[in-house]
């Protein structure tokens, strides 16, 4: 029968604390615990020893050759630089909004 591990065991074993865990496992970054007794948090060791090991992979970093790749690149970061600066501005549009409003009550 496999090991199974509870949180604090987890907790040991990846060196992160608990609210990380629940975000990473919110957003699918960490495996899900098996059902275990009750509402105890139960992992496989396995599947905690698999997603240490993935962890430590190296990430590969795609390398910008050619004119044409650098153009593209140049190009995808200048579209997410747009999209980051009209994402503030409509944040601070609808703050000012928020003041108005609040503004007028009074």
């Amino acid at each position: 029968m496999e090991k199974l591990l509870i949180l604090r065991e987890v907790l040991e074993l990846t060196r992160v604390s608990y609210p990380t865990i629940s975000r990473w496992l919110k957003t699918g970054m960490f495996p899900q615990p098996v059902n275990g007794r009750g509402r105890k948090l139960l992992w496989t060791q396995d599947s905690i020893a698999q997603w240490m090991n993935r962890q430590s992979e190296p990430v590969i970093i795609p390398v910008i050759t050619t004119p044409k790749e650098r153009r593209q690149a140049d190009k995808a970061y200048q579209t997410r630089q747009e999209a980051a600066r009209i994402a503030l501005e409509r944040h601070r549009q609808s703050r000012r909004n928020v003041r108005h409003r609040t503004d007028n009550i009074q």
